[in-house]
């Protein structure tokens, strides 16, 4: 428990009430002076921020109102010469219908009109028509109506035949909402402008058609609106959305409508669920209406700095009143939190009365704080143990943290080695499920003190046995007990000592203890092996009163510290198998199978040992990839370091290569047998080396995807997931992937041997029939049913509809009679 006072939770249940504690003065003191200052604290700040986000959302709106007009005054300037261009073509000597017609003079009236489009460089074309006639005049020259407006000009929303009825018929000056032209295989946004000829006669003898591009008009916002974030648009006299320009999201149709109803000025309106400060200007000119929108929540982003300031100001305040407050408090509270102090370092704290009281309160938070620990240390302390089993001690700081917290590091002085239960098939069949729970329960964590060892135990389902680390605490310890739960300081001060003495000696195979004084121990595996063989026998003995039949024992080396559990994990597997091949007895030692007998003679140096071959199949079948490469290191380095030949090495290399081959074929896995003439071909041990770590890669592969695939209903359950779930937008590959716990390319390959096809494919199919259905049974516009099926592509999904049924969903919907919304809608 940490020495210093924390402040006390509340248990759960206990129905705590502040008025009956003494520490209510602590609460009051504290609070009071709190609200002393940061009461009138907080009014000042809110009415200082509040008036500066006020004084700058008023100079916000009024620069947005003077730049508006700006950009009014601009445009109304390039409209009002295209006027004076229109009045001066009207009166234009050459540009009569005689003269443009006139076979001589047509040249110099093509020119007359290419020199006015030069005059305004708003201008992207500019067309002269006399009313009654199939040709049309510009700076190009005279062309038939039909070929310029269906072949060089095509408009998206206004055919040949429209455009030639306004030449004719119009009355007045008419500006066409931009829309998409097409310009010779070019896509351009423009705005359409016709001038009757002459201006303001009742009987105008031809139209005056101007072509202007909307990127003009919105670079002449761009430019004078620099520093806006909003919608900013131009509405024509009748209401006519005639431009837009967008620094954020659009507005919807219907709000856009509500903004030409509004007189000049500043206007503060909620659109959309959300408020905007408009801001709208009128121009006398042609009676055009100029508007921004800006979102509200943009004006507190203008004023970042100064609230910034404001509440680092008010934090530092807050922060200092507050610990004068608590200091001014605690003062007052001296001697109850002299006692608290004592309550959280001593545990003889004496029962307490039957009244509630702090001591009382104190104690019960103690103890459920050691409650929940209790309750979380078996799950952490079991995924430590199957962490140390498999993979060994990491090098992650925070993970070796969780070791030492959950009571698994070893005091200095300490050893460890690892025992694997197992039983027969019609044994392991006739327990029940709480005989197991009974038997998790009692190896789980097991005391043996006279035998100064404790021991930490985990299922592993998959193999349907026990895995336990037996911990040893070396004799004449000066009668040093194993550190309890209550001594965990010390403990880890312990484990941190070992640790580094460990690493001090730079040779794993000594573990020099020190006594304190001159006089150093050395770690003695004879005396290790004895200890180790007593633990057994008491666990044994144990199990015998536990269970009906004891289990099959195997028995890893002693290792001096935690990082040799998984190599004495890998032992205790050998120990089990080799003990089924042999036919030994119940209790398998590891040690004792790899016992090399006396006549062997001087000969048998040159061979690799027993042991290492065992560990290096054992972590082959397990898959456990890293082991199975740092044991191929240390083999390959023995045989380097052997006196013999060239062809003894050779042989002892192929010892090797072979233990991995037949290792592959027990286990099943063919593409250990691939490319085997490189293997047997090297020419250097390090060559051999990578070939050998790359076969162990793929056995260890191999390995892994037949526990992945020795679940056949998992897929089943996958299935139903992706088809539960395929309207949602994140859904992925790499998602489920990661739900479930497999790998990618097993779940690729998998999905698609389930339900024959691909999981792209899967999902998009999933989506495309539900497309359909809301098509014929629904009117909801077509893109709230592409979003419904997790599709944010629009465009995207449409083509590819297209592209699987023949027809796009808006002409769908019309042969299947699911409502007449046009497409898109």
């Amino acid at each position: 428990m940490n020495a210093n006072l924390q402040p006390p939770r509340r248990p759960a249940g206990t129905g705590l009430n502040w008025n009956r504690f003494k520490s209510k003065l602590l609460f009051t003191y504290t609070l009071s002076y709190i609200l002393i200052f940061l009461v009138p604290l907080s009014v000042v700040t809110w009415f200082i921020y509040h008036n500066a986000t006020a004084n700058l959302r008023s100079e916000i709106e009024q620069s947005n109102v003077n730049q508006l007009n700006q950009v009014r005054l601009s445009i109304d300037n390039q409209m009002t010469n295209l006027l004076e261009i229109a009045g001066k073509i009207a009166y234009d000597e050459r540009l009569t219908k005689y003269m443009v017609s006139h076979p001589y003079y047509s040249r110099e009236a093509i020119a007359a009109l290419a020199k006015y489009k030069a005059n305004n460089a708003v201008l992207e074309e500019l067309f002269l028509y006399y009313r009654g006639e199939d040709r049309i005049y510009s700076n190009l020259g005279m062309t038939d109506t039909g070929v310029t407006f269906g072949e060089r000009f095509h408009f998206a929303h206004w055919q040949p035949e429209a455009i030639e009825q306004a030449l004719n018929e119009t009355v007045f000056t008419t500006v066409r909402p931009a829309e998409d032209v097409v310009v010779n295989s070019r896509r351009e946004s423009m705005l359409a402008m016709l001038i009757p000829i002459k201006p303001n006669d009742p009987y105008p003898y031809g139209t005056l058609l101007y072509l202007i591009k909307e990127a003009q008009l919105t670079g002449v916002m761009d430019t004078i609106l620099s520093d806006f974030s909003g919608s900013s648009y131009i509405f024509s006299g009748s209401g006519e959305m005639l431009t837009a320009n967008y620094r954020g999201d659009a507005l919807r149709d219907q709000d856009q409508a509500a903004l030409t109803a509004l007189e000049p000025g500043i206007h503060s309106l909620e659109l959309g669920g959300e408020r905007y400060s408009v801001v709208t200007v009128q121009s006398r000119v042609n009676g055009w209406t100029y508007a921004t929108a800006i979102p509200s929540y943009q004006f507190f982003g203008q004023v970042g700095q100064v609230r910034t300031i404001i509440w680092l100001v008010f934090g530092f305040t807050v922060l200092i009143g507050i610990a004068a407050a608590m200091l001014l408090a605690r003062r007052q509270y001296h001697p109850i939190r002299d006692l608290l102090d004592i309550a959280s370092l001593r545990g003889d704290v004496r029962e307490p009365s039957k009244g509630r009281n702090e001591w009382e309160w104190i104690k019960q938070t103690i103890r459920d704080y050691h409650a929940r620990i209790d309750l979380q240390e078996p799950y952490v302390r079991n995924q430590c143990l199957l962490l140390l089993f498999k993979h060994g001690k990491p090098g992650d700081p925070e993970i070796e943290r969780m070791i030492m917290q959950s009571g698994l590091e070893l005091p200095w002085r300490g050893a460890c080695f690892t025992l694997l239960l197992s039983w027969d098939g019609q044994s392991r069949d006739a327990r029940t499920w709480a005989d197991m729970q009974h038997l998790l329960e009692r190896l789980g964590e097991l005391e043996l003190p006279e035998q100064q060892a404790r021991i930490y135990g985990v299922e592993l389902t998959g193999a349907h046995q026990f895995a336990l680390m037996a911990a040893l605490l070396p004799a004449g310890a000066e009668g040093e007990a194993w550190p309890a739960a209550a001594d965990a300081a010390r403990g880890a001060t312990l484990a941190k000592d070992a640790a580094r003495r460990v690493r001090d000696t730079g040779d794993a195979a000594r573990h020099v203890w020190d006594t304190g004084d001159a006089a150093r121990h050395v770690w003695d595996t004879d005396d290790a092996a004895r200890r180790a063989a007593r633990v057994v026998e008491a666990l044994d003995a144990q199990l015998a009163d536990l269970l009906p039949q004891r289990p099959n024992i195997g028995v890893g080396t002693v290792y001096p510290d935690l990082g040799g559990l998984s190599q004495s994990f890998l032992e205790a597997a050998s120990a089990l198998e080799q003990r089924l091949l042999t036919n030994s007895g119940r209790i398998a030692y590891f040690e004792q199978q790899t016992e090399q007998p006396d006549a062997a003679g001087p000969s048998e140096q040159y061979w690799i040992p027993k042991r290492s071959m065992l560990k290096l199949e054992q972590s082959l079948k397990q898959g456990n990839e890293g082991m199975a490469l740092q044991l191929i290191a240390g083999i390959m380095e023995e045989i380097q370091r052997k006196s013999a030949s060239v062809a003894l090495m050779r042989c002892l290399c192929f010892e090797v290569l072979n233990t991995l081959l037949r290792t592959a074929a027990e286990l099943g896995v063919a593409d250990a047998r691939h490319d085997l003439s490189a293997l047997h071909a090297f020419e250097t041990m390090e060559e051999l080396e990578r070939q050998l770590g790359a076969l162990a890669l793929r056995i260890c592969s191999g390995r892994a995807h037949q526990t992945e695939t020795e679940q056949p209903e998992l897929m089943d359950e996958i299935v139903a997931y992706v088809a539960h779930s395929y309207a949602d937008y994140t859904l992925s590959l790499e998602h489920v992937a990661l739900k479930f716990d497999i790998s990618t390319s097993y779940l690729s390959r998998s999905f698609k041997d389930k339900t024959g096809t691909n999981f792209s494919q899967f999902v998009w199919q999933r989506r495309l029939r539900e497309v359909i259905r809301q098509l014929e049974q629904t009117s909801a516009p077509l893109k709230e049913i592409i979003e419904r099926v997790g599709y944010l592509d629009a465009p995207n999904f449409i083509r590819k509809f297209k592209k699987e049924t023949g027809c796009t969903p808006g002409q769908y919907r019309k042969l299947h009679g699911g409502g007449s919304l046009p497409e898109g809608k």
